[in-house]
């Protein structure tokens, strides 16, 4: 007998007396938490699963499993979670680690292991399954799968680490006709349910979860429609009842369990509910225990030899019509059901609507008239259903999804499953068959959005990356664009401080060497105040801050200025302008003094590679008339010069900032800014035009820029 202790005081002991007590993984415990948070995308959740190698391949299997109706469909962990959700994926990491944390079970109490899982897994899908049916507690579904799982784990617990008490009480189970449960109030003074409810708030469990499981012995009806903790034990409760009478595995004793009126009553379930779920659950834990690993023991139950019997009334139409009972339960059945041989013997009314046939259009018919030619794949249907008709016939219940023919003609896609019973001395089959068309298009869906968010993710990233790539090259273009300014800028001034420093220290009355310092210093300041002026210029052309003063341009005016502003520089090489003209060249709108200086900083560019008493030449050309007599309302000028030409290679970065193009026949670097054609480019390209050169290298250089007609511009505009 017991000693007299408080239960929470006896658990603490036998708690404190097992030297390692079994734990969750901390895999499990974090998968566990992200399940729960509403931030955790399915491609989290996947990628936290494939930490773990046994849980990811037994994820797989369990989701392309028939107990999930996916028949091997599913190929990534990411797919898995998306199309079976979080609550089932938690689910199943939970039983899936329940089983390993004691799959070292042991076998010197008596106590049945193989038989225990197979009950816990029939409770866990019996709980789901009335979950369903409960007004309101379907969002309790993987809970209460959960909870069914896992409701017997005080059992486990003592069988393995208390085992010599242990086999006390499965010994008072055998000889004294006790329940596990009072077996274990007579040997140790607590029973299991209160033993697995604290070690499942060890296992940080959700406190309405343990609640459910340590009070599902003795739960209080009256709370069932407002507590989901006695909810969720009356669910228990029932699932236990349901399991037993089906005799799917074993709970410890062979007490069998009857469905209590009050439970029913706290659910709103009818009798004709626990018929269905009874009925359907034998195929269900089939599926299950597949796809777990767990051994499926076959005993016949009492629903089994119920429904064989009406199966075989059935199968007999003369009596099928005086089974009222069975057949309510028949017609109510929510799937389309048929029974079988080589023939459909009977369906009920969800097949006719289906199949938007009568009774006496399907009766007599074979299945495989009413299935399309082809089905998806391409296979032949007849040849489709004939394999699982053989492999069920064979013992192995199908499930596989069909598409069905309507006599209207459309293609709807269904869930089959296929069992064999024995009827009338000869084998017959069940075929339940539910149309998932609004499921397949749910999933295409779901692939399709997974998909284009994919492809998305993908021109996003590559976005990303090439907009990361042009920053990191403005970046340098930066750092060189500042290294570059502060050497132009500092070489000018070094020259001005140091002729004014010379020239405050000279003492000499010697005015020739004078005038030389001032104009060096001159010369060094107007070089300093271009360089100023062009960055500011460059900077707000590329900013947009750049205010543009348009109006109608003559080129040729636009000429002479430049020629004259650069007169003093022709004169001092001795060179000669021919300006080349043209007839009728029409006027261009845009900003003149922006294009003067596009001609000007071109003009300069020519006059610095010129040899002395060289000749340069400005041609400008009208538009061109088209074989169709349309202009292509462009205007052309060419400035070429005669000097040493530029390489084919430096074409490309001619025109980029402080790009000097130096002749290696010249002994001195041009003196300039590096600014000046990349502030011509910047010019022609707002107003729409092109630029750019044309040099053999040793036979001068010709540079060219175009500029729309003002009629063009205006139409543009």
């Amino acid at each position: 007998m017991a000693e007299s202790l408080h239960p929470s005081e006896r658990i603490r002991r036998i708690l404190g007396s097992i030297e390692k007590l079994p734990m969750l993984p901390t895999v499990a415990i974090k998968l566990l938490e992200v399940t729960d948070d509403e931030r955790t995308s399915a491609l989290d959740l996947a990628r936290l699963i494939e930490t773990d190698q046994a849980l990811a391949a037994k994820t797989m299997r369990m989701a392309n499993s028939a107990f999930y109706g996916r028949s091997g469909k599913i190929s990534t962990l990411r797919d898995a979670v998306t199309l079976i959700g979080f609550g089932a994926i938690r689910s199943t990491i939970l039983t899936v680690f329940f089983m390993d944390v004691f799959k070292g079970t042991t076998d010197r109490t008596g106590f049945d292991t193989e038989a225990f899982w197979l009950h816990s897994l029939a409770c866990a899908i019996c709980c789901r399954e009335i979950s369903r049916k409960v007004r309101g507690a379907a969002s309790l579904a993987e809970e209460a799968f959960v909870c069914g799982m896992l409701h017997d784990a005080g059992k486990i617990l003592l069988n393995n680490h208390v085992s010599d008490d242990y086999k006390r009480v499965v010994e008072a189970v055998r000889t004294k006709n006790l329940t596990v449960a009072e077996a274990e109030q007579a040997v140790l003074g607590v029973d299991h349910a209160q033993v697995g409810g604290r070690l499942l708030e060890l296992w940080k469990l959700p406190e309405h979860e343990t609640r459910a499981i340590a009070s599902h012995h003795n739960p209080s009806p009256e709370k069932a429609d407002r507590d989901p903790g006695t909810r969720l034990a009356e669910i228990i409760r029932l699932a236990n009842s349901i399991v037993r009478m089906q005799k799917i595995g074993s709970g410890g004793d062979e007490i069998p369990r009857f469905p209590d009126p009050r439970t029913l009553a706290a659910l709103d379930l009818k009798q004709e509910d626990v018929s269905q779920i009874a009925t359907d659950l034998d195929d269900k834990v089939w599926e299950a225990a597949q796809a777990m690993g767990v051994k499926k023991t076959a005993k016949r139950s009492y629903f089994d030899l119920l429904s064989e019997s009406n199966r075989e009334l059935v199968l007999k139409r003369s009596l099928s019509i005086t089974e009222g009972k069975y057949r309510m339960l028949f017609d109510g059945f929510s799937d389309a059901l048929f029974l079988m041989t080589d023939v459909i013997h009977e369906c009920n009314e969800q097949a006719c609507g289906m199949l938007a046939l009568d009774r006496g259009e399907i009766v007599d018919q074979a299945l495989a008239g009413f299935l399309p030619p082809l089905q998806a794949d391409g296979s032949p249907s007849a040849d489709f259903l004939e394999q699982r008709v053989l492999a069920a016939l064979a013992g192995n219940p199908q499930k596989f999804d069909c598409q069905v023919l309507r006599s209207n003609g459309t293609v709807i896609e269904t869930e089959v499953s296929l069992k064999a019973f024995p009827a009338g001395g000869k084998d017959a089959l069940q075929a339940v068959l539910r149309d998932i068309t609004e499921r397949k298009r749910a999933e295409e869906q779901i692939r399709d959005l997974n998909e284009t968010l994919e492809r998305k993710v993908r021109e996003r990233t590559a976005e990303l990356e090439k907009a990361y790539e042009e920053l990191k090259q403005l970046d340098e273009m930066k750092d060189v664009f500042l290294s570059t300014v502060s050497h132009e800028l500092r070489t000018p001034l070094t020259s001005i401080r140091s002729f004014s420093e010379i020239l405050l220290r000279y003492d000499e009355d010697d005015p020739e060497t004078r005038k030389e310092f001032l104009e060096v210093i001159y010369n060094e300041s107007k070089r300093l105040t271009r360089l100023i002026n062009d960055v500011l210029d460059l900077s707000k052309i590329e900013s947009g801050r750049m205010v543009w003063h348009d109006e109608l341009v003559s080129l040729e005016e636009v000429f002479q200025y430049a020629i004259h502003a650069q007169q003093p520089l022709l004169d001092a090489k001795s060179l000669q302008v021919t300006l080349v003209p043209s007839v009728g060249v029409p006027l261009a709108l845009a900003d003149q003094e922006r294009i003067q200086q596009v001609v000007v900083n071109l003009l300069d560019n020519a006059i610095k590679f010129s040899p002395e008493g060289g000749q340069i030449l400005i041609h400008v050309e009208s538009p061109r008339e088209t074989i169709a007599g349309e202009s292509d309302r462009a205007i052309k000028v060419t400035i070429t010069d005669q000097g040493v030409g530029v390489d084919a290679k430096d074409f490309d970065v001619i025109f980029d900032r402080f790009a000097q193009i130096s002749p290696e026949a010249l002994n001195d670097k041009p003196q300039g800014t590096g600014l000046g054609l990349a502030i011509c480019k910047e010019i022609v390209t707002h107003y729409g035009g092109n630029i750019g050169l044309m040099s053999d290298k040793g036979k001068g250089c010709s540079f060219f820029f175009t500029l729309p007609t003002a009629d063009n511009a205006s139409s543009a505009n």
